[in-house]
């Protein structure tokens, strides 16, 4: 179950961001709106709420739109067998395992 969140969580990154990117292709011309910050600081309550459940040791968090980042951060821990280790921004995730979904999910859209 621990695993299936964060698998989760960057599937949704990633059908997300190809959303973002036909919107950017259809609305070339128009410029960025702003973020909402109040809005993306509730992106750490939930994440806090999931470690805090035993749903996910830790997770990386990034959006950005128009080639810059507005709200980036690392939660948690990367590690917590055999040592603890903290989860940073530049932690590596292994996707191999959502390489038919991410396929799937992104021919059918």
């Amino acid at each position: 179950m621990k695993h299936r969140f964060l698998g989760g969580l960057v599937l949704a990154t990633l059908v997300i961001a190809g959303v973002a990117d036909v919107r950017s292709q259809t609305q070339a011309r128009r410029a960025p709106a702003a973020f909402d910050t109040a809005r993306l600081g509730r992106i750490a309550d939930r994440v806090d709420e999931a470690i805090a459940a035993g749903q996910t040791p830790g997770a990386v968090v990034m959006v950005g739109r128009a080639g810059r980042v507005a709200y980036g951060r690392a939660f948690g821990n990367r590690s917590i067998e055999p040592t603890v280790e903290p989860m940073t921004l530049d932690t590596i995730f292994d996707l191999a395992s959502l390489t038919k979904v991410v396929a799937t999910t992104t021919s059918v859209m």
